[in-house]
This record gives structure tokens, sequence and C-alpha cells, in this order.
């Protein structure tokens, strides 16, 4: 009985640690390749932890892009926005849903955004998975709406 309790009591353990992984991941970085080892027998995989309360959208702007020679092009923008992590370990990267609104508020076009949609390098040479502790990432991208003039935006971050 004892031994039945204890065999019970580790594969408890195990399936909480599985469950848990990126969190583990997250604030024990030394336990990543016991994890990872771990991961490759059960069939998953160890991932930057998604903490969306650990992130804020620091600013954000939406303004007409500017051409080549120098002048405004109509129904031509540019997003502008930061992300700030404010924990104090690497979080996942946020999907972002950008709602473009007209004069009267109707929501003309909603988008959700990837790291991959946006242009900058931010240093990798590929889009960020995931932010640093206490740090900010900018993100840049143009975007037409066709015939559509926009008069405001709404920007949200989520992890899907």
């Amino acid at each position: 009985m004892a031994g039945s309790t204890l065999l019970l009591l580790v594969a408890l353990m195990l399936q909480l640690l599985l469950h848990f992984r990126d969190a583990v991941a997250a604030v024990y970085p030394q336990a990543l390749p016991s994890l990872q080892a771990l991961c490759q027998k059960s069939g998953c995989n160890v991932q930057a932890w998604r903490r969306i309360e650990a992130l804020n959208v620091e600013n954000s702007a939406l303004t007409q892009a500017v051409g080549e020679r120098g002048g405004a092009m109509n129904n031509h923008y540019q997003l502008t926005l930061s992300l700030r992590n404010k924990s104090g370990v690497p979080v996942a990267m946020p999907s972002i849903e950008l709602s473009l609104l007209d004069a009267s508020g109707a929501v003309v076009l909603r988008r959700v955004l990837n790291a991959t949609d946006f242009g900058q390098d931010h240093g990798h040479s590929a889009s960020p998975t995931e932010i640093a502790p206490g740090s900010d990432i900018p993100l840049q991208m143009r975007l037409t709406t066709g015939f559509q003039r926009i008069s405001g935006y709404s920007v949200e971050i989520f992890h899907p």
C-alpha cells in the first residue's frame, strides 16, 4: 500500500511538472535540459512562458505613412508600438489585435498580428519569440486600408 501511494505521488509530481513545464523553465532555467529530456520522451515541448499579465503596451501610434519623396500617402499607415515585460522572467511574445476605426467609430478592419508581421529586425535574425525580463521591444509595420479612411484604432495583446 505504501509503495503504491509513493508511486502514485511520483506520477502526480511528474504530471504537474509536465503541465507547468513552461513556468518551471522560466523561473528555474537550470531545469530546462531536464524538462526538454522529459518532454522528448512524453511528446511535448518547452516554450516561453505565456503570462499576459506580465506584459504591457507602453505606447502605440498609428500615423499616416510618408512616401519616398516625403509626401503623405493616402490610406497608408505606420503602426508603431512598444511592449514591456514587467516581470523578472522571460515571457512569450503575444499576439496583437489591431482594430481600425472610421470617423463614426465603426470597426473597418480587425486583424491579429504576430511578431513575424512586423518588419523591424529587433537585433535577432528571426522574429522574437520571447521578451526578456524587464525589457521593452519596439515593433513597427506599414499597412494600407485600400480606399477606407481611418480615424482611430485600438491595440490589444493576448496569447492564443
